[in-house]
């Protein structure tokens, strides 16, 4: 009977740690960076060996209809300061097909910088447009969040390139992870602001036009902030990852459990006088 208590004690302790890992897995971003010296050529034309070693993600975009994609994610703290991004779409080729990337950061009371708040404050959120139709004589397009958002013509302080290759689209984007926030040519008001330490939001936006259809990941319009994704980014080479806490103590259960169930029928053999 005490041994069936201290099984039975032994599987309640595992089942609870099994929710805590699951519980700190449900707060961890979804999208994760990975940390590479392979520096891809922005060119619009995703290279196998380019890409290899990030960190891939098969999403549909939502609008009208679902249209698939694959998104890449890979970073370069240590040596150039870069998020790179890598997004293939398939969809066909329009008059102008564009594709933005929106970004929300933490309110630091100037142009915004850090994790994530979860709120749209103006001049501290950041989006990176590329469109096949220019604008001003210009591909790529800066901007940020002015209730609502705003784009600041040409230009901007990252490098994209898109091709249409064959049945869909590539796109190759180099973002640094501190803009140009508060002057100098290529300021957009809010240029992007973080470390590899935090966790930002994410909204990926699909445009055709004509037409003027949007298509997003995740669904939801760039408004809706509670649709924002999350995008983190893994420790550069030296850098010890932080453990989740739901690991450490759902660990230190299962260890007390064992030590428990080993120890609890040893005791009562020496409370009753029998040899082991």
């Amino acid at each position: 009977m005490k041994k069936i208590l201290a099984v039975t004690f032994l599987l309640v302790l595992l089942a609870f740690s099994v929710s805590l890992r699951n519980a700190g897995a449900s707060i961890m971003p979804e999208f994760l960076a990975s940390y590479s010296t392979n520096y891809p050529v922005i060119d619009g034309v995703m290279g196998t060996a380019e890409w290899s070693d990030a960190n891939s993600y098969e999403i549909s975009l939502v609008g009208a209809t679902e249209i698939s994609a694959t998104i890449y994610f890979k970073h370069a703290d240590m040596a150039i300061h870069n998020i790179y991004i890598g997004l293939k779409v398939f969809a066909a080729q329009h008059e102008n097909d564009q594709f933005t990337f929106y970004f929300d950061e933490g309110n630091d009371e100037g142009y915004g910088s850090g994790t994530r708040d979860g709120i749209l404050t103006r001049n501290q959120e950041d989006l990176k447009t590329w469109r096949s139709s220019p604008l001003a004589g210009y591909n790529i397009i800066d901007g940020y969040y002015g209730g609502p958002w705003r784009t600041v013509g040409g230009g901007g302080d990252f490098d994209a390139e898109c091709s249409f290759v064959v049945d869909h689209w590539e796109c190759e984007f180099a973002i640094p992870f501190v803009g140009n926030d508060g002057g100098g040519p290529l300021d957009d008001v809010s240029d992007l602001v973080c470390t590899i330490a935090d966790t930002i939001g994410f909204k990926i936006q699909y445009f055709i036009e004509p037409g003027g259809n949007n298509y997003y990941y995740p669904a939801g319009g760039n408004e809706e902030i509670g649709t924002y994704t999350t995008l983190s980014f893994a420790p550069s080479t030296g850098v010890i990852p932080e453990v989740p806490l739901g690991t450490v103590v759902a660990s230190a259960a299962m260890i007390i459990a064992l030590a428990a169930y080993v120890a609890v029928p040893k005791f009562r053999k020496k409370q009753i006088g029998i040899n082991p």
